[in-house]
């Protein structure tokens, strides 16, 4: 629906209501969080909790740090790619950047409520796990970069029918979704696992033959077969970092499952910019660059296949 609705309000609307729409969305999703989900069980029951214990549990300053490690990751690649990755405003936001990396590291080892529970990164399957869980959200946020690009901008197709296209999508992925995680519950997640790190690979590689020539309804079939890949991958994943979670931690394990797809749609979609138009003007993204995006895609599912087999071999105990 996002995409389809997306288009229509830059048909019909302006580009400023896709942000704008986002209020009135957020507001009625707290409303009704706060009126199903939050009851009187779930409340604080010590009448003696201040707000200063209550900021130590919920451990606000780790949060604060963690966004501001994503905005300025952002905010590097956007400086690197206008005024070059040696200038003094790119270097200054990458020692920044730094800064605060090794601020969130040290403060969250000595937090009361860290956001990664002591351990859990020691551990090499869950942190493999998550590497991989966010390599396939940056291979999403690639490919609906590539998409939009590619149908408005080489092929001539209006933004309300490329938002329709985009939605096709998400169609073909829901049940694929459904479909994977009864296979996994049949059959184990490692026949599916390693069956789904293969499957991106081979369906990707006739991106990097893509041209202004190609039928869109083969491009289309081409995108679903990708999404499709993909989401056939993400589900044993997630089975995996939800079985590792140890007692009393289950929250932060499953907000960690959660954490990987703003994580990778932020890599992916500043890699996938800065990549598509390089040696073109800032606003250009051509066919070749669109091609070089689509070799990144390769590329990175080809990472996924060690990882996989790592998490298969070191993963019985699981």
């Amino acid at each position: 629906m996002g995409p389809l609705f997306t288009g229509f309000l830059l048909k019909w609307i302006s580009w400023q209501w896709i942000f704008a729409i986002n209020i009135p969305i957020g507001v009625m999703t707290l409303l009704i969080a706060f009126s199903t989900h939050i009851g009187k069980e779930n409340r604080i029951d010590d009448k003696k909790e201040t707000s200063t214990s209550f900021i130590r549990h919920v451990n606000l300053p780790g949060n604060l740090l963690w966004a501001s490690i994503i905005g300025l990751f952002l905010i590097e690649c956007y400086l690197g790619q206008k005024y070059g990755w040696l200038n003094y405003r790119s270097m200054a936001s990458f020692a920044l950047l730094i800064f605060c990396i090794v601020i969130f590291v040290i403060s969250d080892k000595h937090a009361n409520s860290p956001l990664f529970p002591k351990g859990m990164l020691e551990d090499r399957i869950l942190s493999s796990l998550l590497v991989s869980k966010i390599i396939l959200c940056a291979l999403q946020a690639v490919l609906l970069y590539i998409i939009p690009f590619y149908l408005i901008t080489i092929r001539g197709c209006s933004s309300s029918r490329a938002g329709l296209y985009i939605g096709i999508l998400a169609i073909v992925s829901m049940p694929v979704v459904f479909i994977t995680g009864r296979l996994v519950d049949k059959l184990g997640f490692r026949k599916i696992l390693l069956t789904a790190s293969v499957l991106p690979v081979v369906i990707l590689i006739p991106g990097i033959f893509l041209n202004e020539t190609v039928s869109i309804i083969l491009f289309l079939v081409w995108t679903s077969l990708v999404a499709i890949s993909i989401a056939f991958m993400m589900v044993p994943c997630s089975v995996l970092i939800l079985k590792k979670a140890t007692k009393g931690n289950e929250g932060i394990y499953s907000a960690m499952n959660m954490v990987t797809f703003p994580i990778g749609m932020t890599i992916g979609l500043s890699i996938a910019a800065i990549i598509a138009q390089t040696g073109t003007s800032q606003e250009a993204v051509t066919m070749d660059g669109i091609i070089n995006v689509n070799i990144l895609l390769v590329v990175a599912a080809m990472a996924l296949i060690p990882l996989v087999i790592f998490n298969i071999q070191k993963g019985e105990h699981v």
